[in-house]
């Protein structure tokens, strides 16, 4: 089970308020520490890129999905009336 801050295994991102406190706090230089974010920063725009091709993919299927929901629903009132 994900936790609220995580979800598809996406670590969510945390805002920094004060650098020099996060950089104190967690232990690395300012080099590391920007390097670290740029590579986070990176792995999110792939995640986004990846959600938006499957957004337009789903997007795609929608006039399928209407067509065969109207056949369905006509195959259903055949069947309601007996022809």
């Amino acid at each position: 089970m994900s936790s609220s801050s995580e979800r598809r295994g996406i670590p969510a991102a945390k805002f920094i308020q004060d650098v020099e406190t996060y950089l104190s706090q967690s232990g690395l230089d300012f080099n590391s520490a920007l390097s670290f974010h740029q590579e986070r920063l990176q792995q999110y725009k792939v995640i986004e890129m990846k959600l938006l091709a499957q957004q337009r993919e789903l997007q795609a299927k929608i006039p399928n999905i209407d067509k065969c929901l109207e056949v369905v629903a006509t195959l259903q009132a055949r069947k309601g009336t007996g022809e």
